[in-house]
């Protein structure tokens, strides 16, 4: 199959820059690129993305995780308590960086800005 595709300048020029330094022709630097990606992260479907974007922590895990918020605040967070709240504060980190590159990708397909895909799901933070 042939397919003709127009990209911005900088993407072109680093498809060129790393074609050269790799010795290969563009046009096949530039499929392996798609071939890779496409083979290491599956097309998902839009209620599939959503459903993604939906799952969240169990009720129980908030509960401690907002205790423990309140309690570091404070200054009263038990030292031995400590690593179990890091891990968890960078468990909801990892979670909300998926969520956003979900995000990103679902508003990418339906065409529209993420704030915009934001609004329009109802995800935008209480004030």
């Amino acid at each position: 199959m042939s397919l003709t595709i127009t990209l911005p300048p900088d993407t072109e020029r680093r498809i060129v820059e790393d074609a050269v330094r790799e010795g290969l022709p563009v046009e096949e630097l530039a499929s392996r690129a798609l071939q890779i990606r496409w083979a290491t992260a599956p097309m998902l479907s839009e209620s599939q993305l959503l459903a993604q974007i939906n799952e969240g922590f169990s009720e129980m895990f908030w509960e401690r995780y907002h205790a423990l918020q309140k309690q570091m605040r404070e200054e009263t967070l038990p030292e031995e308590v400590r690593p179990a709240y890091l891990e968890m504060v960078a468990q909801v980190e990892k979670r909300q960086t998926e969520r956003l590159r979900q995000l990103s990708e679902l508003a990418k397909r339906r065409g529209v800005g993420l704030l915009e895909l934001i609004r329009e799901l109802g995800l935008e933070p209480e004030a």
